[in-house]
């Protein structure tokens, strides 16, 4: 009876020993990956996720063929988990497969990359993650927003480098103020948000007012939805300071004023 028990121990101790050898790799592997992650520029959760993946397919393989039994019956347990695995291969590959490509040909293409504020649709921010499977972005209000690398491929998107942008704000003034004295004072808002080389454009020539646009180059793309803030507020405290108004012509449809009432705000202490 004794020798009995010895000999069914010895018989399941490579059983034991291929559990515990599946199971340190699969751990070390993982713990090697999620300490690693911010050494490496492709591999991201997803490529963690498939590689540990494929180590417990392959592990209960191995452990597979380690359990004794005979060999008609390992064969059946095989080609069921053969058609276990073909079957999930084959409902969950067409999306997987299609989200891989379009990541490998968004690297590829490298039409943006992390750090780069992207606007796709109604929806901005800056790129966190550029992963094989989604590309993930921060929002103004630090929201992290997911895309699939398709989407991104199928729709267009609209990149803002590192490196610096352009921006810019508009706004419409009567024909009574002369274009040269709105254009010095719209490059001066400009200067004063801190704006390189800043510049004034026409865009419309209205029924009732000419509508302006002031731009400038915004070395620091950090800052760039408060630069945008900054630059409406610095161009309204400009005109203000010189006396322009800025009103829109239904002011004269819907109300009759004085000529001598102005639209300016008084100023607040402390400025």
């Amino acid at each position: 009876m004794l020798s009995q028990l010895f000999d069914l121990i010895k018989e399941y101790i490579p059983l034991a020993v291929s559990v515990v050898i599946v199971a340190a790799v699969v751990w070390f592997t993982n713990w090697f990956l999620l300490k690693r992650k911010g050494k490496f520029t492709i591999e991201t959760k997803h490529i963690r996720q498939m590689v540990v993946f494929l180590l417990v397919i392959f592990g209960l393989l191995f452990i597979l063929f380690k359990i004794p039994m005979d060999v008609a019956t390992r064969g059946q347990i095989l080609n069921l988990f053969g058609l276990v695995f073909t079957a999930v291969i084959a409902f969950s590959s067409s999306s997987i497969i299609v989200n891989v490509m379009a990541g490998l040909m968004l690297r590829f293409v490298k039409s943006f990359n992390a750090g780069d504020y992207i606007t796709i649709e109604n929806q901005s921010g800056r790129v966190t993650e550029v992963g094989i499977m989604h590309t993930e972005i921060q929002n103004e209000h630090r929201e992290l927003i997911t895309f699939p690398n398709i989407y991104l491929m199928s729709k267009p998107v609209t990149v803002v480098r590192r490196s610096g942008t352009i921006i810019y704000t508009e706004l419409s003034l009567g024909y009574d103020i002369p274009h040269d004295k709105v254009e010095k004072l719209l490059k001066k808002a400009a200067a004063e948000t801190g704006l390189g080389d800043p510049f004034v454009l026409i865009k419309k020539l209205g029924d009732f007012s000419i509508t302006y646009q002031v731009a400038g180059f915004l070395e620091d793309t950090k800052t760039l939805i408060t630069s945008q803030s900054v630059l409406r507020q610095k161009t309204l405290d400009t005109l203000h300071d010189a006396g322009v108004e800025i009103v829109s012509p239904n002011y004269m449809n819907q109300r009759v004023y004085d000529k001598k009432d102005r639209f300016i705000p008084e100023k607040t202490r402390g400025k």
